[in-house]
């Protein structure tokens, strides 16, 4: 059985390449690498094709957003550990997998790392994330997604994610595995290049409706009073 499972979902990602190229650099190989298209065309799917040798599973089909795509690359993840990382991201080098992969023993049940965020400037900035964390840090702030790798039994016990939250479905996450004192462990590394371009990215009002929605799901009003 793999040590991780490497998930990416896609959907007509023009820069989908430098995810498939910084996934097969990485230098421990003890991984499998699950691809869920949502029925890309163009130049995505014929990347995505390019690459699908080296997939251990691809899958090009209509989806309903990239939380069921998610969902549907969990329910097919055999590795013990998963990782997201969705077209468009990348592992900030090569030996990110292999500089993990010592800590993911079993008894650390989320692993997260830090993250170089990249705006559409092309500027960047490296976000250290704390060692502990409490279940209120999670209004207004998070784990970044790619930057963590989550054991599998945690969505065979939770469930996976919750897509009436199509945008904050992965904060609604950390949050039920705060409820359920889940392990979680911080390790001092750059694990992705996250670019800022995705719909969490977007602040709209469909945003902002559907956070103050989550937190009013796993917080009393009194909470979010003193942080909101």
């Amino acid at each position: 059985m793999p040590k991780i499972s490497v998930i990416t979902v896609c959907y007509n990602e023009p820069e989908v390449e430098r995810t498939c190229n910084s996934i097969l650099e990485q230098t421990c190989k003890n991984y499998e690498w699950i691809v869920i298209d949502g029925g890309s065309t163009g130049k995505c799917i014929e990347t995505l094709r390019k690459f699908a040798d080296k997939m251990t599973l691809f899958v090009s089909e209509k989806d309903n957003g990239i939380y069921d795509a998610m969902n549907k690359g969990i329910r097919r993840a055999k590795g013990e550990y998963l990782v997201f990382m969705n077209a468009g991201d990348v592992f900030f080098h090569s030996e990110v997998l292999q500089l993990v992969e010592p800590y993911l023993d079993g008894r650390n049940e989320i692993v997260y790392g830090d993250t170089q965020y990249i705006n559409e400037d092309g500027s960047a900035e490296i976000i250290s994330c704390l060692d502990s964390l409490s279940k209120e840090f999670f209004i207004g702030n998070t784990i970044n997604h790619q930057s963590a790798f989550i054991r599998r039994d945690i969505f065979a016990r939770f469930g996976g994610y919750d897509e009436n939250f199509p945008i904050f479905a992965d904060v609604e996450k950390w949050l039920v595995c705060k409820e359920n004192n889940c392990c979680f462990k911080h390790l001092p590394v750059i694990v992705a290049g996250f670019y800022r371009t995705g719909v969490s990215s977007r602040f709209t009002e469909r945003y902002y409706a559907e956070r103050r929605r989550m937190y009013e799901k796993h917080f009393s009003a009194d909470c979010l009073k003193k942080y909101l």
